[in-house]
């Protein structure tokens, strides 16, 4: 009796959290297994470069496409005395910015499918993704502020669903073709019912949407460059190699950051449940216990992605030859960059994104040196550019942070 009273009080107490991560790691789970599903099934290395190159290109439009909103609405939301009006506002200018943006793609797509140019299924597939990772991407903060952060899955983990259920029933269709089927519709619907539901953005005048739009663009500039390039980074390499290397090569460098995606997904779940409390509290014990659970987890997720090339190996997916090195110089590089990024949230809630911007073309400078300087083979060259860099970044923000508090 006593054990069931204690039991049902601890499941109360982290009965959020507990939600949370289930659903969290149910939805990076079907985006990791996404193009791997798709590798399974059609044993076509060609087509899980597309589906690759596809993500790479909508998660790098993702971030800027915005205006830095997702960025800007936990800093207003603190500066505003937590008032929930000023989100709604951000909300709506976020809302009626996508309605735009989907006028536009659309007059784009009618014009591709004129020229019936060969760039539609790209263009489709982008777009839509892209749009949709904007919305997911200020819905997960919304509810976090709203202290549901579970809430933003039940529009993200369907899309991914009704996508893998229908890559597996059009494996034997046009491979173009059944990955703009499985991407591009399941995205655009759920686009479409967040669109519609809530406040419409016509309430607000337009001035009050252009003067959330400025606000935000005035707050989050140096964290959307600098974010900018730090996709840019991580992705050039895969976006190099889909137009100018062979086949083999591209396979390889994106399976390799396809299985380092595992400890990536683990650190956007943890801050992404954490964010508003790091933002809020002002207890260093908090921090300090949070950051010593944080980087327990991110080792934890290290192990899991090793494992995961031997698991894939036993269920006959295709796995690249001679990967291992490229991969630990690669998981390098994630777990520099997760750190990096887990101590960033302490410049954004200073408001010392300037920082971030220096530490990012700081950077970006060593990425373009190494690579310069590398005279190995074309993936090493890319991966070690990427560790480099990411090494580097970690320490400016660390060092950032130590020189902030001494000034203090």
């Amino acid at each position: 009796m006593v054990g069931r009273v204690i039991t049902k009080k601890y499941f109360g107490a982290y009965k959020n959290f507990l939600s949370y991560a289930l659903l969290s790691y149910c939805e990076k789970g079907l985006i990791f297994c996404f193009p791997l599903l798709f590798l399974w099934l059609t044993k076509s290395q060609s087509g899980y470069n597309q589906v690759e190159y596809v993500f790479a290109v909508s998660a790098m439009l993702a971030l800027f496409l915005d205006g830095g909103l997702r960025i800007y609405v936990l800093y207003a939301y603190r500066q505003g005395q937590e008032s929930m009006e000023v989100v709604q506002r951000l909300f709506n200018c976020l809302r009626f910015m996508i309605k735009c943006y989907l006028l536009v793609a659309l007059l784009i797509w009618m014009a591709l499918w004129l020229a019936s140019s060969a760039y539609l299924h790209e263009f489709s597939n982008v777009a839509a993704r892209s749009l949709f990772l904007v919305m997911a991407a200020f819905l997960a903060v919304l509810y976090r502020i709203k202290d549901d952060p579970a809430r933003v899955f039940y529009y993200t983990i369907p899309v991914y669903l009704v996508g893998l259920s229908l890559l597996w029933l059009l494996a034997n269709a046009q491979e173009s073709q059944a990955i703009t089927l499985a991407i591009a519709v399941p995205h655009l619907v759920s686009l479409f019912v967040v669109m519609a539901s809530g406040r419409s953005a016509g309430e607000q005048r337009f001035s009050e949407l252009k003067a959330g739009l400025m606000s935000s663009l005035a707050y989050a500039w140096p964290v959307l460059l600098s974010v900018a390039l730090a996709m840019l980074i991580a992705n050039f390499g895969k976006i190099y190699a889909y137009t100018h290397l062979s086949e083999q090569q591209m396979f390889s460098l994106s399976f390799v950051q396809r299985l380092a995606l595992i400890v990536q997904l683990a650190h956007i779940s943890i801050t992404g449940y954490l964010a508003k409390k790091l933002f809020v509290s002002e207890s260093l014990s908090y921090h300090c216990r949070t950051f010593a659970l944080y980087v327990a987890a991110l080792m934890m997720a290290c192990i899991l992605s090793f494992i995961s090339i031997y698991v894939l190996d036993c269920l006959s997916v295709p796995v690249p030859v001679g990967i291992l090195g490229l991969f630990l110089v690669v998981m390098l590089y994630v777990v520099c960059w997760c750190i990096a990024a887990y101590l960033e949230i302490y410049l954004n809630r200073a408001n010392r994104n300037g920082n971030i911007l220096i530490g990012t073309v700081l950077s970006l400078c060593v990425y373009c040196s190494v690579l310069y300087l590398f005279e190995s083979d074309v993936l090493m060259a890319f991966a070690v550019s990427m560790a480099a860099s990411s090494m580097f970044y970690m320490l400016f923000i660390t060092l950032s942070l130590v020189w902030m508090k001494n000034k203090k």
